[in-house]
């Protein structure tokens, strides 16, 4: 062996290599295989003759294997380049992120919204909209240490009338006051936005799986497993009691003044004035009800054969059409000025023609302005038009966890977002553009969020913190 010639080989095929492959990085598995296929080929090469080595070298006959190489790495450009959404990325940045999965599998990424041919291969039809244009938000988690039961108790709405081992279910806003109405297993009361209880109504038969509906004028519906539903003014006094055919599980006001309650099987709607049905209709294994502002009611639930079936009705009760959403999701609501209604993750209008399709299957729905809606579920939250279904922006966290619940503020402005993650419950809240402006942990996963005037509303199992927006 001659040491001096060897250095020069070495120092030859580096300079090449580098020449060829300038701006190129590899992971750990590629500069594996790479190396394989050298070694392998420089072991089946035929030994070279003591001449021929000790010739002069030219670089140009060296790149054999760097051909071989640069290759690869073309090809590997192929498979990363294309991302999730189908825009091209830069190939540094597709292999960093690959050699960082390598050197720390254990690490947690975004989360990633299925793309359109994931889509296709579970027969949905892909949203309208371009989501290769919409942002990306990754949510950040809190600085701040995670808080205990133990260590902070945060200030919370709860008066010194609410009983501490309440569990509460759920808060609603009162639009027309800018209060917040609490509803938990000893009562109701409603409080302002400055944390005062105006009234407090201690009610029996009421449990965990009891519902609360306000109407826009701060009128308030109680239903449960009671069979009951109840009617309070904005001061707090019962005005009616309808005895429901079964347990109450879902309630919703429309414009004028009508609550749809669902119980059991059917679903009923009442005049909240005098407590009068006006109609009543056989929903089957109903789900979700939804007014549209012109008074017609959307019912969404499950057939008999199981699979998600949505009717629409007019203001008097009569059937216009049903059909069934091709996205087996969760969540109804109107949109785009009531033009649309949304079921599962599908869009109709309102003659029953299919729009759009969501970019995933939801877990929820909510209306944030007159034209546009929020979608999520158990890893991600995304902002569409409701018109034509554009993706306006997605979100997601890292690390493991899931969503709990999303609330959007009356007046658009805001999303509150609550997840239980590796590191303890937390909350952020966003922009309506997909700004994230804060995040903290809270001392138990949330039940319920809301937005009450300029405040925020996080309903623990046993409290209500009031947050001040920005």
């Amino acid at each position: 062996m001659n040491e001096p010639f060897d250095v020069e080989i070495s120092r030859a095929l580096k300079e090449s290599a580098d020449k060829s492959l300038s701006g190129w990085e590899f992971t750990p598995a590629m500069r594996a295989k790479v190396l394989e296929r050298v070694r392998a080929e420089a072991a089946e090469a035929p030994a070279p003759t003591e001449p021929a080595r000790r010739k002069q070298l030219d670089p140009a006959k060296l790149i054999r294997p760097v051909t071989w190489v640069a290759v690869a790495a073309a090809a590997a450009f192929m498979v990363v380049s294309v991302g999730p959404m189908g825009s091209m990325k830069k190939a540094s940045d597709g292999m960093r992120m690959e050699a960082a999965q390598d050197a720390a599998p254990e690490a947690a990424t975004m989360m990633a919204v299925p793309t359109g041919d994931d889509m296709k291969a579970k027969g949905v039809a892909p949203p309208t909209a371009q989501r290769s244009a919409a942002q990306m938000v990754s949510l950040s988690l809190p600085t701040a240490p995670a808080i205990t039961p133990e260590s902070v108790q945060p200030p919370t709405l709860a008066g010194p009338k609410m009983a501490a081992a309440a569990f509460t279910m759920n808060v609603a806003a009162d639009v027309a006051l800018s209060n917040a109405v609490v509803l938990n297993t000893t009562g109701v009361q409603a409080v302002d936005p400055n944390g005062a209880v105006l009234w407090n109504r201690t009610m029996e038969g009421l449990d965990q799986q009891s519902v609360l509906a306000v109407s826009h004028d701060g009128r308030v519906a109680l239903g449960g497993a009671n069979n009951q539903m109840r009617i309070l003014n904005a001061a707090g006094d019962t005005e009616q009691v309808v005895y429901a055919t079964a347990p109450i599980h879902r309630m919703v006001w429309s414009n004028d003044g009508r609550v749809a309650a669902v119980e059991g099987s059917m679903v009923f709607v009442y005049n909240a004035a005098n407590g009068k049905q006006e109609y009543h209709v056989d929903a089957g294994a109903a789900q979700e009800v939804g007014f549209s502002p012109d008074g017609r009611l959307a019912v969404f639930g499950r057939g008999t054969d199981g699979r998600p079936v949505l009717t629409l009705r007019d203001a008097m009760g009569g059937r216009l059409w049903e059909t069934s959403p091709a996205v087996d999701g969760q969540g109804l609501v109107f949109t785009a000025g009531g033009k649309v209604v949304v079921a599962a993750g599908q869009a109709y209008s309102l003659d029953g023609v299919a729009l759009w399709s969501m970019p995933f299957t939801p877990l929820g729905l909510s209306a944030l302005t007159d034209s546009t809606l929020v979608a999520w579920d158990d890893r991600s939250v995304v902002l569409l038009e409701g018109e034509g279904g554009n993706l306006l922006w997605q979100a997601g966290f890292e690390g493991a966890g899931r969503l709990l619940t999303v609330a959007a503020a009356p007046d658009g402005r805001y999303l509150a977002i609550a997840a239980e993650t590796g590191h303890g419950p937390v909350v952020w809240l966003v922009t309506a553009g997909g700004q994230q402006v804060s995040a903290e942990f809270v001392a138990a996963a949330p039940v319920d969020l809301s937005f009450s005037g300029n405040r925020l509303l996080i309903v623990l199992p046993q409290s209500v913190t009031a947050k001040v927006l920005p």
